[in-house]
């Protein structure tokens, strides 16, 4: 485990945010009854998946986990470890000669813990893409699912089950297209180790991403404020990644619509709080949703899911799973917003 990060500081700023959050606390979540929910849940919907999801090889297996909130953040703790080893690794030997090291290392638990805590209030579900296990390992948040299905009135069973089809859309994803998770984890890694860590290099880039800010640049909204300060390269990276993750997102999306068609009576409703309910922070909430373009990956998802209705109007299913036949066929973020120049390159 890495040295640069205190992590036993960034669990209490965690559990500190998470305690102020709304919803039940999780010393008063009986979670037990949700998991046997949610079991159910999962072994109803996986064949629905199967059917809607387009991916051949996926064999309809997946285990379900149900946490708290601070569950959650310990399980994404070892996620952050493994994705961002290489960047973990070159702050190690940065820090290790620096008088400024103990402390360094305590801000950086602090911001990475508060940043969790918070995050922990807004998941439902999380398909676990950083373990190659076979079934994967889906995640769900019990506070949060309580939480909505009080608010709104949803029916436990049904908002369950369309939950849990959405999650098992990434696991058909990833276990079930045998490229995709290498794929995926390789251009996360490279995206880490491209960041330049000398703070002379660092503090020129801030510098200029203020300069292009007060000069009226609105850019930096589609990429949260890491755009600012990325090299062309980076952003070229990063824009790939986003074009990957609105893909599968919005794959997603439409097999949650396929698949809960006739089976799930409330899932527009849900789909339509739930997207009021992305958009919907204010104050501090909203700032760290464009800090990190979280308002930027709503509408991508959104593209993502416009991108596979319109290209399987042009080519059908069938020309559609190609998609999946290796990267080489995965969209450009050019080709997400045209979906004809996809079909005229790959699927026609």
């Amino acid at each position: 485990m890495s040295e640069v990060v205190a992590w036993d500081w960034a669990r209490r700023a965690a559990a500190l945010v998470a305690s102020q959050l709304p919803g039940p606390r999780d010393q008063d979540v009986q979670l037990a009854p949700v998991s046997e929910d949610l079991r159910a849940a999962v072994a109803d919907a996986a064949p629905w998946v199967s059917e809607s999801s387009g991916i051949q090889d996926w064999q309809g297996n997946a285990t379900p986990v149900v946490l708290d909130r601070i569950g959650w953040v310990e399980v994404n703790i070892t996620a952050f470890q493994i994705l961002m080893e290489p960047m973990l690794e070159k702050l190690e030997e940065r820090l290790s000669a620096s008088p400024l090291a103990p402390l360094s290392r305590v801000v950086a638990g602090v911001q990475i813990g508060g940043l969790l805590g918070w995050l922990s209030g807004r998941v439902l579900g999380q398909y676990d893409v950083t373990q190659d296990n076979e079934p994967g390992t889906i995640y769900f948040v019990g506070n949060n699912l309580i939480s909505l299905e009080s608010r709104y009135g949803f029916a436990p069973d049904e908002f369950r089950r369309w939950v849990a089809v959405h999650e098992l859309a990434h696991a058909a994803q990833f276990d079930g297209v045998g490229w995709l998770r290498p794929y995926f984890l390789g251009e996360v890694r490279s995206m880490v180790s491209s960041f330049e860590l000398d703070p002379r290099v660092a503090l020129a880039r801030v510098a200029e991403a203020m300069r292009r800010i007060l000069e009226g640049d609105k850019g930096w909204r589609d990429m949260g404020l890491v755009g600012l300060v990325a090299t062309s390269e980076q952003l070229a990276l990063a824009r790939r990644l986003q074009a990957l993750m609105s893909l599968l997102e919005g794959h997603a999306d439409v097999v949650m619509e396929k698949a809960s068609a006739g089976r799930i009576s409330g899932a527009e409703r849900f789909k339509e709080i739930l997207r009021r309910r992305r958009r919907a922070p204010e104050g501090l909430a909203r700032l760290i949703q464009r800090a990190l373009g979280i308002d930027a990956k709503t509408r991508q998802y959104e593209e993502g899911e416009r991108f596979l209705k319109q290209a399987e109007a042009l080519v059908g299913a069938a020309g559609l799973s190609r998609l999946w036949h290796g990267p080489e066929n995965l969209p450009s973020p050019d080709e997400l917003a045209d979906p004809a120049r996809w079909v005229a390159r790959v699927a026609s």
